[in-house]
C-alpha cells in the first residue's frame, strides 16, 4: 500500500470502523430511564454531523478563505500525530463502553 493511500484512508477507516463497532453495542444496553429534549439533542447533533460533512468533502469551496489556508506544513510527522491522536480516542471510548457494559448510556 503507498503511503498516499495510507494518509487517505487510516484515519477515515478508524472512524468507520469506530462507529460500526459503537451501533452495534449499541444494542445490549439497559433502556434509559430519562430522555433528553428534542432540541437538546440536535444542539450538539446538528454540528457534529456539519463537522464531519466538512471533513469529508475533499476540496470543498468555503466562503472564509481562513477556512482554505494551510497552517501545518506537508509532512509526515502532523499525519502521525493525527492518527494517533485519533486511534487513542477512539480506544480510550471503546474501553469506557466495555467498562460500562450495559449501563452505558448516551444520556448523562
Amino acid at each position: 500500500m503507498s503511503a498516499i493511500a495510507v494518509y487517505r484512508y487510516l484515519v477515515p477507516v478508524m472512524w468507520f470502523g469506530w462507529a460500526v463497532y459503537w451501533r452495534a453495542s449499541s444494542r445490549n444496553v439497559k433502556r434509559t430511564v430519562w430522555h433528553e429534549s428534542l432540541p437538546s439533542r440536535l444542539s450538539y447533533i446538528v454540528p457534529l454531523a456539519l463537522a464531519g460533512l466538512l471533513l469529508s468533502v475533499p476540496n470543498l469551496p468555503l466562503p472564509v478563505p481562513a477556512l482554505q489556508a494551510r497552517f501545518l506544513p506537508v509532512a509526515a510527522w502532523p499525519f502521525v500525530i493525527d492518527a494517533v491522536l485519533t486511534g487513542a480516542g477512539l480506544f480510550f471510548s471503546v474501553w469506557a463502553r466495555q467498562y460500562f457494559g450495559t449501563n452505558w448510556s448516551g444520556a448523562v
